[in-house]
């Protein structure tokens, strides 16, 4: 998919044909085995089994006209879809627009007109045959589309998902599952993507919940402008903190009288050395247990006071 040139727009068509796949995609269809392929023989291909039933080029002009589609290209648009005509009879060729139509691509498509003969006259200096040019104008259809409308119709099936919190988030991730799946030119079916927009939807809720956690029980480290009072009482907190430690470790080696631990790791597990982290607190827990080389001591629990 094209629009003018430059990375911008090379985005915005990326995003535009995504956002037309994904329409196509969730529009329930009378066909359950369709399969949609992106970047196959056109920007978008679909196949009812096997069989390639339709192709879509998509494209993104205020108002397109013919020169929009490069005739003059080597295997441009127009040639490739004459060979694809000539292939099958049964083929849709669709060529979609996020926008208009100029008015002489327009009349050339939907009567016999000067801007009919026109155009022919254009094809068949860019090298198509005269049957060749009868071909287009018979197979291919010219489509338009409002992207405020395509947009709203694939973001509300959104909001009714299980992403609904975040259907701006869901689309840009579905957008770069496309994106991949467009790189190894894989196939798609509706199944998939709706189980895709399941996972979506679990990985922003779970995203959700872990950020509702900030400022709560999770609070960021900040800096703080301390008093020399409020340090001085710091200190002395952090200090009581390891005179108790060490306390409490002296008074439980002393019940080990065939050789102490075996090993020092064993001794302040991790609740208590977490404890330790934090200043003393009258009234809090401090549970432990430890191993002597010839007996084990029961877990314990300490109540500071």
């Amino acid at each position: 998919m094209t629009t003018r040139r430059g990375a911008p727009a090379a985005y915005r068509g990326y995003r535009l044909q995504a956002l037309y796949t994904l329409d196509r995609l969730l529009t329930p269809s009378i066909y359950d085995d369709l399969v949609l392929q992106p970047e196959g023989k056109e920007d978008l291909d679909i196949l009812q089994g096997d069989r390639l039933i339709e192709v879509v080029q998509v494209k993104s002009y205020d108002s397109l006209t013919l020169s929009d589609l490069e005739p003059n290209e080597q295997d441009s648009f127009f040639q490739r879809v004459v060979r694809l005509a000539d292939e099958s009879e049964q083929l849709r060729i669709l060529l979609v627009n996020f926008g208009t139509l100029g008015p002489q691509i327009q009349k050339a498509w939907t009567s016999e007109s000067p801007q009919r003969r026109t155009i022919v006259a254009k094809l068949n200096k860019a090298g198509l045959s005269d049957q060749g040019v009868a071909t287009l104008l018979e197979r291919v259809e010219l489509k338009t589309l409002d992207e405020n409308e395509v947009r709203e119709r694939v973001f509300a099936f959104l909001q009714e998902s299980l992403v609904g919190v975040d259907a701006e988030s869901a689309f840009d991730l579905l957008s770069f599952w496309l994106y991949l799946k467009a790189e190894h030119r894989s196939p798609i079916t509706r199944q998939e993507v709706i189980e895709r927009i399941t996972g979506v939807g679990r990985f922003l809720a779970e995203r959700y919940a872990y950020h509702q956690e900030w400022f709560t029980s999770i609070i960021p480290l900040e800096k703080e402008a301390i008093d020399e009072s409020r340090r001085e009482a710091l200190r002395t907190e952090y200090f009581a903190g390891i005179a108790l430690a060490l306390s409490i470790y002296w008074s439980i080696s002393t019940f080990c009288a065939h050789g102490g631990f075996k090993s020092s790791k064993t001794v302040l597990h991790n609740t208590m050395s977490s404890s330790f982290m934090r200043p003393p607190v009258r009234g809090r827990q401090l549970s432990l247990s430890a191993t002597c080389e010839s007996t084990t001591l029961r877990p314990g629990v300490f109540v500071l006071s």
